[in-house]
């Protein structure tokens, strides 16, 4: 509230002065505004990463003491040589002065403030400034940042200067070389400046800055039908590995999702998603591991405690917002607290990017257990069909969707078999390049969830989080996307083609501990073979995982052309 009322007086100002200064001293300055503002966008980024951020202490502050240094140093220079070659100012009427002078002193007044905002926004400070916060990820929206009060004057203001030079950007302030314009290359400063760059941990007073030398990029991935936790398909992912220099003055490393975007450039702007899933690295006695997380809570940061050697963080972002029809493109960059980098080619390996995830990159070894019973063929099969339900495609239950014949989303319970459905849904839809795996899951199965070993107990040993998950000969792993419940006992049938409350968890299944079974559904690409299943909490190192069975499933075949 502070910050809007003085905001608004100071434009408010300014812009009367220069209206009583007279239209051509208001020409004047708003043209030296437009340029100096032009010149500080154009060098910000040259300076600030090739003079400023070394790695210290003044690296939080790096950013914006150089956008707004640049824009004030150039203001004036500029002023001052304008003053000195136009000693003398024509008359113009009083009318002239008021009305054309005060509009040019308003436009010169809300560029000025907006670069002003735009750099203060871009000093490592508490995320509240004079009570403006801009921007705030909360459970409600999923952990993805949102915009608080978009009209308020500090918003309007920096969005007007973002949108006035973007435009300037690609039109008659275009490069000569090449297309790096403003808004394909530097998009969202005004949502930065609003509070996105200090969206650190203890409310915006940890680390928001890296030095080009703080980390690397270990690796970029890109997977159509990588399945991730909100129930969508498609993922791009990249590995990063950060040095100490880069961690907090506490000895730890933190990022939010609002630190990370991935931009594609396009015709006039730029395609930008957060991240909503990640990966970071955990030391235990057993070694490094990889633990998977959501970016869907305020709360939510990726973080590598107390580490004296280099650790790695995934960030997984959806590939859908990159597939929007005439406007998709690939992503080419990324910005890091800030920091822009150019991205390798992505990897287009079907399973390098569940790798990256679940062990940085490198193979994934699970001790062998030579108490893990076999898991019998007709226990684990490639099998797409709905376990012997009859659905329709005019009565679809729940929230299930179909499309030629096959259901691909959506869920249902307490589904009855109907004698008179025209069982024209045959199937959960697989496409060409993969195939679908059942696991039964019941009381008198291998996979055993319910403890029935009581020599072996591998779900009390992981408890009620730990999920089933499939490994193939090299060490690939497999998360389920679905299960089907089939209940004889009152002859009822449960459908989940989307993650359920409790997820495919040993609690999620404790429901046909002692009622039917549960097939418990993976997509599988061609050519691989699975050699084992486990129970792992995804919330814990993957040396906490017990093997439930061994098995042997190849998935043969190619890909349709």
């Amino acid at each position: 509230m502070i910050l809007s009322v003085l905001v608004s007086l100071l434009v408010l100002l300014i812009a009367y002065w220069w209206a009583s200064q007279g239209l051509f001293d208001a020409f004047i300055h708003f043209v030296c505004v437009v340029i100096a503002g032009a010149l500080a966008f154009a060098l910000w980024e040259p300076v600030t990463v090739g003079f400023l951020l070394k790695g210290g202490g003044f690296d939080g502050f790096a950013w914006g003491m150089s956008l707004g240094g640049i824009f004030l140093i150039a203001l004036f220079a500029l002023r001052f040589v304008i003053d000195f070659v136009t000693p003398k100012r024509p008359l113009m009427p009083r009318w002239a002065n008021l009305s054309f002078g005060g509009v040019l002193g308003l436009l010169s007044a809300m560029l000025s403030m907006g670069i002003i905002l735009i750099a203060v926004g871009h000093l490592s400070t508490s995320t509240e400034l004079l009570g403006y916060t801009g921007w705030h990820r909360s459970a409600e929206s999923q952990g993805r940042p949102n915009q608080d009060e978009p009209n308020s004057p500090p918003a309007i203001l920096m969005g007007f200067t973002q949108g006035f030079y973007n435009s300037l950007s690609g039109g008659s302030f275009a490069p000569l070389v090449g297309n790096a314009t403003l808004a394909s290359y530097r998009p969202g400063i005004a949502q930065d400046g609003g509070s996105l760059y200090r969206d650190s941990m203890h409310e915006g007073r940890g680390n928001s800055s890296l030095s080009p030398t703080g980390f690397t990029i270990a690796g970029f991935y890109y997977d159509p039908k990588y399945s991730l936790r909100n129930g969508s398909v498609g993922a791009y992912a990249v590995l990063l590995s950060f040095k100490p220099e880069s961690f907090d003055q506490g000895g730890s490393f933190s990022l939010s999702a609002s630190q990370a975007k991935l931009i594609a450039p396009v015709d006039g702007g730029a395609i930008t998603e957060f991240p909503i899933e990640f990966s970071q690295e955990k030391k235990t006695d057993e070694g490094r591991s990889m633990v998977r997380y959501q970016f869907n809570t305020d709360t939510s940061y990726a973080t590598l405690g107390n580490a004296t050697a280099e650790g790695s963080v995934c960030l997984v972002f959806a590939s859908k917002p990159f597939q929007d029809g005439k406007n998709s493109a690939k992503p080419t960059m990324i910005t890091i607290k800030g920091l822009r980098l150019e991205l390798p080619k992505p990897d287009a390996d079907a399973l390098a990017l569940g790798r990256a995830v679940e062990n940085a990159g490198t193979k994934i070894q699970i001790a062998a257990d030579e108490t893990a019973p076999v898991i019998p063929a007709n226990e684990l099969e490639l099998d797409s069909s709905l376990s012997g339900m009859l659905l329709s495609k005019n009565a679809l239950p729940g929230t299930l969707q179909e499309n030629g014949g096959s259901i691909f989303t959506g869920a249902a319970t307490h589904m009855k078999k109907s004698k008179d459905a025209k069982t024209d849904i045959r199937n959960v839809f697989q496409d060409s390049t993969q195939r679908i795996a059942k696991l039964k899951i019941s009381k008198d199965s291998i996979t055993d969830l319910y403890n029935v070993d009581k020599t072996r107990k591998i779900a009390a040993k992981v408890g009620f989080a730990g999920v089933p998950m499939l490994v193939d000969t090299k060490g690939n792993l497999y998360e389920p996307f679905g299960y089907i419940w089939v209940n004889p006992d009152n002859e009822e049938w449960e459908i989940y083609l989307e993650p359920p409350k409790d997820g495919f968890t040993v609690k999620q299944f404790l429901r046909a501990e002692n009622a039917g079974h549960i097939d418990l559904m993976y997509r599988l690409p061609f050519g691989v073979e699975i050699s084992m299943v486990i129970l792992r909490d995804p919330s814990k190192p993957l040396t906490s995982a017990s093997v439930l069975g061994t098995a042997t499933l190849k998935v043969e075949g190619r890909s349709s052309p």
